[in-house]
């Protein structure tokens, strides 16, 4: 199953497929805006897309963010990061994710938000000396999308809980003080 919706059909690169990716991006999307984060969506995934590939990191620390545009051509963008994995062990490194240029005509996002100009997947990510990309960097992103998706879900889930023991508290205080008027 193939989707060549990613980039136009113009570019040069082959598009990434499959539909799981395009759906968890515009789920990704979405959910960004329900955060109210102000991290460009790229950028987001490309923490989110290092975070995928290491795995069993205990705790990640974000050390940096440069992004640099090639206007009419890519976005580089890269995260420096310090993990910790469960044994206590430390490793620092830098993860690039590159966007195509998408943007067919100049407008006031574009001059606002330079980065909306560039597609919202990556063709590419250089990881710990590898380059990904192809199927390999389409599983990583699928990956990380349905990660993104459980934690939302167990975040409902959470939220669902806590309001349902308010709810119970309060019908409870209510009830008790049901019965102290009605003993008076």
């Amino acid at each position: 199953m193939s989707l060549n919706t990613l980039r136009p059909a113009t570019t040069r690169r082959s598009s990434i497929g499959m539909r799981p990716v395009l759906l968890g991006l515009v789920a990704s999307l979405l959910l960004q805006g329900c955060g109210g984060s102000q991290e460009d969506v790229r950028v987001t995934l490309c923490k989110d897309l290092v975070l995928t590939r290491l795995g069993d990191a205990q705790s990640v620390q974000w050390s940096g963010t440069d992004t640099r545009l090639k206007r009419l051509e890519q976005a580089d963008v890269t995260v420096s990061y310090q993990a910790t994995d469960a044994t206590g062990g430390s490793v620092t490194g830098r993860a690039t994710c590159t966007y195509d240029y998408v943007e067919v005509e100049e407008n006031v996002m574009a001059q606002s938000q330079p980065l909306s100009s560039y597609a919202t997947a990556p063709y590419q990510m250089d990881f710990q000396g590898m380059r990904l990309a192809g199927k390999e960097l389409t599983e990583t992103i699928n990956l990380a999308l349905m990660n993104k998706g459980a934690e939302f879900a167990q975040e409902v889930r959470r939220g669902m809980e806590d309001a349902s023991a308010e709810i119970r508290q309060r019908v409870s205080e209510t009830a008790e003080e049901i019965k102290r008027k009605l003993g008076e």
